[in-house]
């Protein structure tokens, strides 16, 4: 009779064991992201902080607008959706208990496409160091060799020519 109590006690302290196993020290928290419209959001940055340690997690969500994190530990969450062309949505407080997930949903709405236009100009750069390529003086000899204006009386003198 004592070997069966012992054998009975020791099934019980194992079945027991298995089921304090069981209930864990972490949690999850899943969600789902649709814009205004209830469409689902595929590619949503999803960052999930820590409010009491400040660590972060990232994740995107998939092509049904789904994300999970897992193994979290109890606290309270902070979790930030981002994705262009939709404004920011930030849901706080959030509690993650232990062995029970947690859900948070997101409906984001449109925002402002931020666009950024950069314009490079250049200057074409004049030669100011090397006259000898930019003409000649023209002096008295070549000008009083220049033919005669015909018509008018204009001569040899350029300041009569205007």
């Amino acid at each position: 009779m004592r070997v069966r109590v012992g054998v009975a006690a020791l099934f019980l302290a194992l079945a027991l064991a298995g089921f304090a196993a069981a209930q864990g020290t972490t949690s999850r928290l899943v969600g789902q992201v649709t814009d205004a419209t209830g469409a689902v959001l595929p590619g949503v940055t999803v960052t999930l902080t820590n409010d009491g340690t400040g660590v972060s997690f990232a994740t995107v969500t998939t092509g049904a607008g789904a994300y999970v994190f897992e193994a979290l530990p109890s606290g309270s969450y902070s979790v930030k959706f981002e994705l262009q062309g939709f404004k920011t949505f930030l849901s706080q407080g959030n509690r993650v208990v232990v062995g029970q997930p947690t859900s948070v949903d997101a409906q984001l709405s449109p925002g402002e496409l931020a666009e950024t236009v950069q314009v490079t100009g250049r200057t074409e750069v004049v030669q100011t160091t090397n006259s000898g390529n930019l003409g000649s003086v023209v002096d008295q000899k070549t000008l009083e060799a220049f033919p005669l204006v015909s018509g008018g009386g204009r001569g040899r003198n350029p300041s009569t020519w205007c």
